[in-house]
């Protein structure tokens, strides 16, 4: 947001907007998934943070829609599934960089759905999109130290499987 003229941003707040509603009322879309790169919640530990621009910008235009389900943000490098609105918000950072700390315990700032909430370091991974009635299987498959595995896996129901 920093590098955004107020234009620029309308623009952008416009043309999430507007692609919102076409799926929506579209019934051949069963959801919207908006990726973007910083994400609206995390519980990261260090200077890196959740972008309060996002949220009032864009978080707030997901909720009008009933089709986004979830959320998908980089940036970050860990992984989190942080529920808010009935929207689950992921954050997928888990590719080769040095993985970011997160808070843990008292000290977290969101309630994160990861099996494993309290581990502060978290695997390198990626996501797995599995179409699959009633909706989409989101895995999180994550390489430790006796390789890949799932580390995370959850269901965003729709009455369909068409993703927009």
């Amino acid at each position: 947001f920093d590098y955004f003229s107020a234009e620029k941003l309308q623009q952008q707040v416009a043309w999430a907007r507007q692609a919102l509603e076409r799926a929506q009322a579209d019934s051949s879309v069963h959801l919207a998934l908006p990726v973007y790169h910083h994400p609206a919640y995390s519980n990261v530990a260090v200077h890196v943070k959740e972008d309060r621009g996002v949220q009032e910008h864009f978080v707030e235009l997901f909720r009008r829609y009933s089709k986004v389900k979830a959320t998908f943000a980089g940036h970050v490098h860990s992984y989190e599934r942080i529920p808010n609105n009935g929207i689950q918000h992921i954050v997928t950072g888990g590719g080769g960089s040095p993985r970011f700390r997160l808070k843990t315990g008292k000290n977290r700032r969101y309630r994160d759905l990861y099996p494993k909430e309290d581990i502060a370091v978290r695997d390198f991974h990626y996501l797995r999109l599995i179409s699959e009635a009633p909706g989409v299987r989101v895995e999180m498959v994550m390489l430790s130290k006796d390789g890949w595995s799932v580390g995370d896996s959850f269901q965003l129901k729709s009455t369909g499987i068409k993703v927009f």
